[in-house]
Order: structure tokens, then sequence, then C-alpha cells
């Protein structure tokens, strides 16, 4: 179960941040469909948007793309990913819930303000369809 207490504990961890997906309503493609999934990444000269680029190349696997052991993409099939550049972790999330971006990159105290809604997101409410796959 995904709680505000794990997230706490991770927001303790240095400069830890938060990799959020709604990857699981991508179904694999035929070959011949294409499905596009966008990452919130923050400003194209940061971190976060490098770490959006490598994430998309590594799900990406374009219908046209070579076969994996032939050295092409070995990411899921029809997949298109993009890093897309935000304003960073409070817009990620925010448009991650509004579903206008399936992913986002974010701080793991930003999150933990969107889940509880608290800080910048008090008056908003909180963000509970949130699910981290990773702690960079």
């Amino acid at each position: 179960m995904f709680s505000t207490l794990s997230l706490e504990r991770h927001g303790s961890i240095g400069a830890a941040f938060v990799v959020f997906s709604f990857l699981w309503q991508i179904a694999p493609a035929s070959a011949q469909e294409t499905h596009f999934f966008r990452i919130g990444a923050a400003a194209t000269a940061g971190s976060f948007f490098e770490i959006g680029g490598v994430l998309a190349s590594a799900i990406s696997k374009p219908a046209d793309s070579l076969p994996c052991e032939e050295g092409g993409s070995c990411g899921v099939p029809g997949l298109v990913a993009v890093a897309e550049a935000t304003q960073g972790s409070v817009e990620n999330l925010r448009m991650v819930a509004s579903g206008q971006i399936e992913s986002g990159i974010a701080q793991s105290d930003v999150v933990s303000w969107a889940f509880a809604g608290t800080g910048v997101f008090a008056g908003e409410g909180p963000i509970k369809e949130l699910r981290a796959i990773a702690s960079l």
C-alpha cells in the first residue's frame, strides 16, 4: 500500500527523487499501433530532463525499430516515450493528476505534499492516484 509514511521515509534520504507513472494503462501494442508516453521532466538544462530522456529511451520501442537482439530498442513494442520540458516537480504532479502527461519526475517532499494535500497543494486537496516507480 502506498502511504505518506513511506514517502516521508524516502524524503529523508539525501536528494531523493521519485518517478511517477501510469504506465500500467498502456497495453502492448500491435505492430501497426503506436502509443505515446509523455514524461514530465523539468527544464531542458537540468538533471530531471536528462533522466527523463534516458527513461524514455529505455521504455520506447517504435513499431519500425530494429529488434532488440540486433541493436534496436528493447522497450515496450509500439511505445514511443518522450521527455517533456516542464516547470518541475509541482507542475509534473498537477499534469499527471489532470491526465496531461502519463508520468513525471518529482522531488519526494513535493510528492508527499501532493499526496497529503498540504504545502503548495493545500488548496487543491490530495492527489491520491500517484504511484512511485523509483527513488533516484
